[in-house]
C-alpha cells in the first residue's frame, strides 16, 4: 500500500500539505496521483512526468464552473517533456 497527502492546499482548506511528488509502480505502469488543487500548478505535472509517470491521476471535486480548458493546456504541456 502507498500513501500521498496533497503538496497544494486550497485556501479554503485547512490541512497540512504534503512535502514529495511521488510517482507509484502499479500493473498499468508508473503511475502519478495529484489531488484537486495540486492540478493547478505546472510544476506538479512535470516533476511527475520527470520520475518516469506514464500516467497522471488528478483526484478532485470541483465547481462546474471550473475553467476545464486551462486543465487540458496543462495536460498537453506535459505529454511533450
Amino acid at each position: 500500500m502507498q500513501s500521498y497527502t496533497k503538496t497544494h492546499i486550497h485556501w479554503t482548506e485547512n490541512f497540512v500539505p504534503g512535502r514529495e511528488l511521488k510517482v507509484f509502480d502499479s500493473p498499468f505502469g508508473k503511475i502519478g496521483i495529484t489531488i484537486c488543487f495540486d492540478a493547478a500548478f505546472s510544476e506538479v505535472w512535470r516533476v511527475l512526468s520527470l520520475k518516469g509517470a506514464d500516467v497522471i491521476v488528478n483526484i478532485s471535486a470541483v465547481p462546474e464552473t471550473f475553467p476545464v480548458d486551462y486543465m487540458w493546456r496543462l495536460i498537453h504541456g506535459c505529454r511533450h517533456l
